[in-house]
């Protein structure tokens, strides 16, 4: 089931159709709610705005939509689109580290993460486990995600793979294969996760690191999403980006032509972008992260945060701690959370994934969370 906006418009003699479903499961005023709406009210001004065309009378000779009645309409989603930017709590994405011996232990029956389970909204598969698991465990897990309503995310490269560049990170080329297994096994795939598509193929200053122009990049990004897509075809995209590593001055206006182009290309907006803040950079990470987050909403992009420790700590309760702190310094920074709250590591800790119940397990680390966000955010607007 649906929720249908729709506007008719009347064009020379014609009506005209403008309409955008969203998914009933959406949460109302939520940031994936907010953006499928938001879309709805950019097509719907970008095709009233141009059809103005006003006589010295103050007639409108190209339709017969009357100007008071057009003007209402757009008066009426303007004045909606500033309601679009106040979410409601943030999604809770959670994807542990591949390697732990606890992983597939999550999806048992009885796994010991019910409460922290029933906040998480997407888990996030690695490229490692999609790749080489059996296809027993990956039933098991899609099985276990579809009977709990847990939406499941892909994270891949979205950059062709191209010659005389390094096979870096952000570079994959199996999307269809990825695609193909999941449907195959049960999965009911929401979400893909482009590994830093702008930091590897246009950023990056390492030696044989991919130099694309923002165009370019698009395309072939554009090109290994509909991979996805002609699988399922409901999927929707978001990025990551390390916003530590950009070095030259002009990312972030980057970051918004790649935004654009991607656009153009698939047809859909990155449903977010994420932010993945080396915490540990001696260059402050604050400025950094304010801007990103205020460029993003200045044009209605949802924004997330990767909620991770540090790549060096040694001990599953060291990185834990340092999650906490990085998260809590972040949204008394910024005053709230993030609309995409993303618990993710790809480094050796923690290796415990439960119970939840230990203060040295990853799930616990979710409970923490939803436990504390309402006093964070309760003591960031005082």
């Amino acid at each position: 089931m649906v929720i249908l906006f729709q506007g008719i418009i009347r064009t020379n003699g014609l009506r005209r159709k403008r309409s955008v479903s969203v998914e009933a499961n959406l949460e109302i005023g939520g940031p994936r709610f907010q953006a499928r709406v938001l879309e709805w009210s950019r097509s719907l001004l970008a095709f009233v705005l141009p059809t103005i065309n006003l006589n010295p009378n103050g007639e409108n000779r190209t339709s017969q939509m009357r100007l008071p009645l057009r003007s209402s309409l757009i008066a009426a989603v303007i004045g909606f689109l500033p309601c679009m930017a106040k979410g409601g709590p943030p999604e809770i994405w959670f994807s542990p580290q591949s390697g732990s011996v606890e992983y597939m232990k999550l999806f048992e029956p009885d796994a010991p993460w019910q409460q922290a389970a029933s906040y998480v909204k997407v888990f996030q598969l690695t490229p490692r486990r999609i790749r080489t698991d059996s296809d027993a465990d990956l039933a098991k897990l899609f099985a276990w995600l579809n009977e709990h309503h847990i939406e499941l995310a892909q994270s891949t490269g979205l950059i062709p793979p191209h010659p005389g560049f390094k096979h870096t990170e952000g570079v994959d080329g199996d999307q269809a294969a990825m695609a193909a297994r999941i449907q195959r096994l049960g999965g009911r795939l929401a979400y893909v996760a482009a590994d830093e598509p702008l930091w590897f193929g246009h950023g990056s200053h390492i030696p044989g690191a991919y130099q694309l122009s923002v165009a370019e990049l698009a395309e072939g990004a554009a090109v290994s999403a509909r991979a996805f897509q002609k699988v399922f075809p409901d999927v929707r995209i978001v990025e990551d980006e390390p916003i530590s590593n950009f070095t030259d001055p002009g990312w972030m206006d980057d970051l918004g032509q790649f935004l654009a182009a991607f656009r153009k290309a698939y047809g859909q907006p990155m449903a977010a972008v994420r932010m993945d803040i080396a915490w540990w950079f001696p260059e402050p990470w604050k400025p950094r992260a304010l801007a990103f987050a205020k460029y993003l909403h200045g044009i209605g992009e949802p924004v997330g945060v990767i909620y991770d420790g540090n790549s060096k700590d040694s001990s599953d309760a060291e990185w834990l701690g340092n999650a906490q702190k990085n998260y809590t310094a972040y949204e008394t920074l910024v005053g709230s959370a993030p609309d995409e709250v993303i618990f993710q590591s790809w480094v050796p800790h923690p290796t415990h994934l439960l119970p939840e119940s230990s203060s040295e397990a990853f799930t616990h680390l979710i409970l923490q969370y939803e436990s504390g966000r309402q006093v964070i955010g309760a003591g960031a607007a005082r």
